[in-house]
């Protein structure tokens, strides 16, 4: 029997307008992690926020409780995610709110509308089933949103409970790993924002993304940068039956 901490790997990311991190998976760009006792301290650029996770599993391998308290403060937030990962070799299809979905390795951004105790539903290949339940008990500034997406990225099912801002700076980035998805030099920022641009490629990769060649020379992208003050508790349930 496949275990359940072989298909999925669950993780926080936050980012700002310079710099990312990952701590769970060692992912850091212009950014620091530190483990401090249960909890762990993530340190960008325009600030920094505490998260305490747990994970725990079920001793019959029947499903596990994660848990995470979030504090903190970013003065150029562009967003914080509870990150859910999937290898897409499992999974039939997924089930969300009655759609149906199926892996095409589009990496587009589905944003179901979900809302606290909603399931999402991953049919496996063997016949079994993951049932995701999620509660929000996070408070973030007004001028930020929840707002969950889903994406097939090549080679896995991403689930991210994401809070992102609703408005504030305006700015673009080249997300490429040759470029390190850092903002655009300021003098083609100002022709972006003069000429309407920006606004034209707000959330552009993430929506309609280019092809995989493409992507890996120029990918540009604009994102709302917000302060966040964030407090507050995530729970999810998984069960594997």
């Amino acid at each position: 029997m496949t275990l359940l901490s072989e298909i999925i790997s669950i993780s926080h990311e936050v980012g700002d307008k310079y710099s990312f991190c990952n701590p769970e998976e060692s992912m850091c760009l212009n950014s620091s992690f530190a483990q401090e006792g249960n909890t762990i301290r993530i340190t960008l650029k325009t600030g920094e926020v505490l998260v305490n996770p747990s994970l725990e599993f079920d001793d019959e391998n029947t499903g596990c409780i994660f848990d995470t308290v979030v504090s903190g403060s970013i003065e150029m937030a562009m967003d914080f995610v509870i990150r859910v990962k999937l290898a897409s070799s499992y999974v039939r299809n997924v089930e969300i709110n009655g759609s149906n979905l199926t892996h095409k390795n589009s990496n587009k951004y589905m944003y179901p509308s979900l809302n606290s105790g909603d399931f999402i539903i991953f049919n496996l290949n063997d016949g079994r089933a993951l049932k995701i339940r999620f509660n929000n008990l996070i408070q973030v500034d007004k001028n930020w949103c929840f707002k969950p997406y889903i994406r097939d990225e090549v080679g896995s099912w991403i689930l991210h409970f994401r809070f992102l801002p609703k408005y504030g700076q305006l700015g673009t980035k080249n997300c490429v790993s040759w470029y390190r998805s850092q903002p655009i030099p300021k003098f083609f920022q100002n022709i972006f924002d003069y000429s309407g641009y920006s606004k034209n490629i707000l959330y552009k990769s993430e929506i309609s993304p280019r092809g995989p060649i493409l992507r890996r020379v120029l990918n540009l992208t604009s994102y709302y940068f917000a302060r966040l003050g964030i407090a507050g508790q995530f729970k999810l349930r998984i069960d594997y039956v």
